[in-house]
């Protein structure tokens, strides 16, 4: 009896019909394989605002990301995708890929969030996985880097004294530190107007992102340097910093509530 069961057991594990995957809403929160690529789980109407290290056009359908993601996973340590293209997943699109994607939030209905989380496993190789109950997990590693400045905001005075008989002379110089750059934080700073040193006005806007856009990140936990950065990259209208990481924006999607996000618009370049 103990064999039928495992053998049952076993050809259901095969016989899985997330490896001939559709399209959402149908295989929301679905793990799913494509043409022997990697198992994912798939989150319908989701994205996901870090992880993202570079994006690649896929020409019929999210399904693409699943392979583009196995074939950067071990140079670039690909760990999941969100797809931007047709609704629910159709039609030709964007893979961002990701090293990690965290918390899912809600999306438009032409966005796929995928998480990888296994290798595609053979027969063989799945009937040894059930008899030893052998389970791995894999623990991604994340390198946090804080460079911390301190300015002095105050004049430095020197005094030299010169002596000769029978007279002395007293010079005082006077240097004054450069003006430091503004210090920025939500919500503190909500709807101020921040002027870059090279000239640019944005709008502080916290708590906000707004979808799409996204063409460039750069590693930074400073809101002012993340500004001053898309104030000198072209095309650059709008930055969302999140968990160490500047998202450069060339354009502007509907605005969505994020608490994790601190953004900033250009009114004025």
């Amino acid at each position: 009896m103990k064999s039928i069961l495992f053998l049952s057991f076993a050809s259901l594990i095969l016989a899985n019909p997330t490896e001939s995957p559709g399209l959402c809403p149908a295989v929301d929160g679905q793990t799913i394989s494509n043409a022997n690529s990697a198992f994912y789980t798939v989150k319908c109407a989701s994205d996901s605002w870090q992880g993202a290290y570079g994006s690649v056009d896929v020409a019929s359908s999210y399904l693409g990301c699943l392979n583009l993601c196995d074939s950067h996973a071990t140079t670039d340590g690909c760990g999941g995708f969100v797809y931007v293209g047709g609704v629910n997943g159709t039609g030709a699109g964007r893979c961002w890929l990701k090293t990690s994607l965290g918390v899912m939030k809600s999306a438009p209905l032409n966005y796929i969030a995928a998480t990888r989380v296994a290798k595609t496993t053979s027969a063989a190789s799945t009937l040894s996985t059930v008899a030893k109950s052998t389970t791995t997990t894999t623990t991604p590693i994340t390198t946090t880097t804080t460079t911390t400045s301190s300015t002095t905001p105050h004049p430095t005075t020197t005094t030299l004294h010169t002596t000769s008989s029978p007279t002395s002379t007293s010079t005082t110089t006077t240097s004054h530190s450069p003006t430091p750059t503004p210090f920025l934080s939500c919500p503190s700073s909500n709807g101020e107007t921040y002027t870059t040193p090279s000239g640019a006005s944005f709008i502080i806007e916290c708590s906000t992102d707004h979808f799409g856009g996204d063409f460039s990140r750069v590693a930074t936990s400073d809101l002012a340097s993340c500004i001053n950065t898309c104030a000198t990259t072209p095309s650059c209208v709008d930055v969302s910093l999140s968990a160490g990481w500047c998202y450069l924006k060339n354009s502007l999607g509907f605005a969505s509530v994020n608490t994790n996000v601190w953004g900033a618009r250009l009114v004025q370049k």
